[in-house]
């Protein structure tokens, strides 16, 4: 899950606990001061979720000078005492919100960048990504080179139908990448990106030649037309020989493109 997606549905929960908190305060006819109070929670919460534990402080801060500004009349008639616990009670609670929930919320966001920047599974496919890809062909690549092997890498492009919607794509891609998956050998490594609409289908086959490559290229073009139904452009390198070919693949996955 990526930190967007993480992020958007705990800003959801968190503004429907809220929203769930203050509909039942109105129901009870809690004191209108202490419902408001409740609310300004809101902005502090959302404040440390996308900004960090330093704005979500300084929210809290300002929450609590606006609550203590609500109470002022009250604390000029009856004096500062009988209002001291519930004052300081909002007043912790809004600092302590802030500073300890936008800690959590980057302690979040490290861990996620952390998973991410290691991550070698693509979401759309449960394929690989391309960082998976550059890791399996430089791989085999070595190997090739060290111990004078053979391997090829296929790779395979094509684009979605105009018209499609996005849950029809993701599932009929999801299903591809399945499909993809159960029809190699466990040795060889498969990868899906997407660059500007445009879908790349990498294997790389270890001690595979170009025959055997093309083989899984057919497999590969058939099983891309019958689930998605667009022509596919693909291209083989095998080494050793075409070492020009693999690195250009590698430069197009490096760059994106």
């Amino acid at each position: 899950m990526s930190l967007r997606r993480a992020r958007d549905i705990t800003l959801l929960v968190g503004l429907l606990v809220i929203g769930l908190v203050v509909l039942t305060m109105v129901l009870r006819e809690v004191d209108p001061v202490e419902i408001t109070a409740t609310v300004a929670f809101a902005p502090v919460f959302v404040a440390f979720l996308f900004f960090g534990w330093k704005l979500g402080l300084a929210t809290g801060a300002l929450a609590a000078i606006a609550y203590v500004a609500l109470r002022w009349n009250a604390i000029q008639v009856v004096g500062i005492g009988p209002l001291f616990g519930m004052l300081s009670a909002r007043v912790i609670g809004y600092l302590v919100f802030g500073g300890v929930g936008g800690w959590a919320a980057e302690q979040l966001q490290a861990a996620i960048d952390k998973l991410e920047l290691h991550d070698e599974i693509d979401d759309a496919t449960g394929l690989g990504n391309a960082r998976g890809a550059l890791a399996a062909i430089d791989t085999e690549r070595s190997r090739a080179q060290r111990y004078q092997k053979i391997v090829s890498v296929v790779d395979c492009r094509f684009e979605v139908p105009a018209g499609v919607g996005d849950k029809i794509v993701n599932s009929t891609l999801r299903q591809l990448g399945s499909a993809i998956a159960h029809g190699v050998r466990a040795s060889d490594r498969v990868a899906h990106l997407e660059d500007g609409g445009t879908h790349r289908l990498i294997i790389v086959l270890p001690e595979t030649g170009a025959v055997g490559a093309e083989t899984v290229a057919n497999n590969l073009d058939r099983e891309v037309r019958a689930r998605i139904g667009t022509a596919t452009e693909i291209a083989i390198a095998t080494l050793p020989g075409d070492d020009d070919r693999v690195e250009a693949i590698v430069q197009s996955l490096q760059s994106g493109s």
